[in-house]
């Protein structure tokens, strides 16, 4: 099943705010002041919540259109950010002598989370420096033709879309001048 993608939609005017939440935690104090804390999520949901200060007549068309399409929060699409889109030079493991699969990651300062749809055109894996042709399977698991030999460092620079759905049932829009509009704001949240 291939994925819609958001339109790639270039306006005179963008304004986003994202949130990393960790939802399934939970912290307990005892009666002797110790705290303990358990999360049951492996990796955060992330919040993007955007808006277009300007849209064409035709821009709007098109994300109306989109969103009407999708049935607004029912369906799973994908996100191509304009501040938060490309890993570069990622490690994604080290060569063992025997493993061809491995998967790529994206490091926010230091903590590695897993990437599952790439744009296929942008990958470049590298290892021990050297530039090596693989396979792009699905979640993003890459596959080697060749075992990369033990201790190499292997890394990959590719571009990522974030799997998404609307977060709410409704898309607003307001015409302040003849076929120019402002788009309310809207929230997108990432989904497994």
């Amino acid at each position: 099943m291939s994925l819609a993608i958001f339109p790639d939609i270039m306006s005179f005017g963008w304004n986003s705010k994202k949130r990393q939440v960790w939802e399934n935690t939970y912290t307990q104090k005892s009666a002797n002041g110790r705290r303990k804390a358990l999360c049951t999520q492996s990796y955060p949901t992330w919040e993007i919540e955007c808006e277009y200060p300007y849209l064409t007549d035709d821009q709007r068309h098109q994300l109306a259109g989109f969103f009407a399409q999708l049935q607004g929060p029912t369906s799973t699409f994908l996100w191509l950010d304009p501040e938060d889109n490309i890993a570069t030079d990622v490690r994604i493991g080290t060569g063992d002598g025997t493993t061809v699969k491995y998967y790529l990651v994206r490091n926010i300062g230091g903590y590695l989370e897993p990437v599952k749809d790439i744009v296929d055109s942008s990958l470049v894996v590298k290892v021990a420096g050297a530039t090596r042709s693989v396979t792009l399977g699905d979640d993003g698991l890459i596959m080697f033709g060749i075992v990369p030999a033990q201790g190499a460092a292997i890394t990959a620079t590719f571009q990522y879309y974030f799997r998404v759905a609307f977060d709410d049932n409704n898309l607003e829009w307001t015409n302040f001048w003849y076929q120019a509009h402002k788009m309310g704001s809207f929230t997108v949240v990432t989904v497994l």
